[in-house]
């Protein structure tokens, strides 16, 4: 949160239309890999009639995130829950899926994942996803403001994972018969690909 919920709330949050398209409505908004809720709470906290739902891999996250939302009075319309991503199943369509900065996690199962996604989105529903932007040439990576993004790949690899280019997720969110769209943020380090279900 601290090194990203700012970054979210004057960046990416304005220049998204979906958000407000969501919020409008009191739509139900979906955070997968949530932590402590910061996201859903900053949401929830601009559109006072969304709400939403967190899921996390571990409990401890979610009980730092319950306890968060009732302290900023968003109890009634913010739950978390702990537990597995691919056994998510809401009781109502969702109309914002997200991931911050997970994907790249999961990317090995992304064909079930964005799979699950489209099934449970609504009809005009949008997943969001918010990753690094990695260049589409290594060579970009040279570049002094690219390098601590390349050190960060180095550890990524160690767990067996990889940043991605924004063009990959929009192939896999359209692969899964969502329509995406790529924006770029923090003079093209920041991705966030939202893919929309017709």
């Amino acid at each position: 949160e601290a090194m990203f919920g700012d970054f979210f709330e004057r960046q990416i949050l304005p220049a998204l239309a979906v958000y407000g398209e969501v919020g409008a409505r009191g739509g139900l908004a979906v955070d997968l890999g949530c932590g402590n809720g910061w996201y859903l709470r900053r949401l929830l906290g601009r559109y006072p009639k969304m709400r939403g739902i967190g899921l996390d891999g571990f409990e401890e996250n979610t009980t730092a995130a319950t306890a968060r939302a009732a302290e900023e009075g968003f109890a009634d319309r913010l739950r978390f829950a702990a537990g597995n991503l691919h056994d998510f199943r809401s009781e109502e369509p969702v109309d914002l899926f997200a991931m911050n900065r997970a994907l790249h996690h999961v990317w090995n199962d992304k064909d079930d994942i964005f799979g699950l996604l489209r099934d449970q989105l609504a009809p005009g529903g949008v997943a969001v996803m918010w990753e690094p932007a990695w260049p589409a040439e290594r060579s970009a990576l040279r570049a002094p403001a690219l390098r601590p993004m390349a050190f960060q790949n180095l550890s990524e690899h160690v767990q067996g994972n990889h940043f991605l280019r924004p063009e990959e997720i929009a192939a896999a969110l359209a692969g899964a018969g969502l329509e995406p769209s790529i924006h770029l943020f923090a003079g093209g380090k920041e991705a966030v690909v939202v893919g929309r279900k017709g």
